[in-house]
């Protein structure tokens, strides 16, 4: 059962390095998904105008969690990181282990 699936934008170079999900907004997701199936989400966007630094486009992570019940009622969490290109329609994977986990 999907309790909460939550997200934040953030400029990437005042990222934590541990995920702070504090004043995060939700997306909506089905309550109920199969083990090993792809789901959708609500859509989000644009995204905020983050400006330029130093003469360069300010690079954005999206991140969030996806916080879920097993059918014995345990809690657990997934994690999720992207960079989302400031010029095109187009991300890459954030590469810190903190931000892409489950447990």
């Amino acid at each position: 059962m999907v309790e909460r699936c939550e997200f934040k934008l953030i400029d990437k170079s005042i990222a934590p390095s541990q995920p702070d999900y504090s004043n995060s907004a939700d997306l909506s997701a089905p309550a109920m998904v199969a083990q090993d199936t792809k789901f959708e989400t609500t859509e989000v966007g644009p995204g905020p105008t983050a400006g330029m630094r130093n003469g360069q486009p300010v690079q954005l992570v999206f991140f969030g969690r996806l916080t879920y019940k097993d059918l014995s009622g345990n809690t657990h969490h997934t994690g999720f990181a992207i960079e989302v290109s400031p010029h095109i329609a187009a991300f890459i994977p954030h590469h810190n282990k903190a931000y892409d986990y489950y447990d």
